[in-house]
């Protein structure tokens, strides 16, 4: 897949992105899992991408939101994020 992926857990704790995150970041897994998706978020959509994303875990609502990502090189790109909550088994 040429897109980044990833799987949360109901409290939108990070527990698996795909190596497109990986090979785009720079980062490593301890450094990722978890809430490690907001590192290499631009300070100026941090906050934003943050209180979407609990707003999102918090309501059971899609998540789609713009921001920019850091990559491994130190620029940074613009992504569309869009996440759905899974809503049973």
């Amino acid at each position: 897949v040429p897109q980044i992926v990833w799987v949360t857990r109901p409290d939108g704790y990070h527990e698996y992105y795909n190596p497109k995150w990986y090979e785009f970041t720079g980062l490593t897994p301890d450094e990722s899992i978890g809430f490690g998706w907001a590192t290499p978020l631009h300070p100026e959509d941090k906050a934003r991408a943050e209180a979407r994303w609990k707003f999102s875990t918090d309501t059971g609502e899609p998540y789609d939101v713009e921001y920019r990502f850091r990559g491994a090189d130190g620029r940074y790109r613009w992504f569309l994020a869009r996440a759905l909550p899974q809503r049973d088994d």
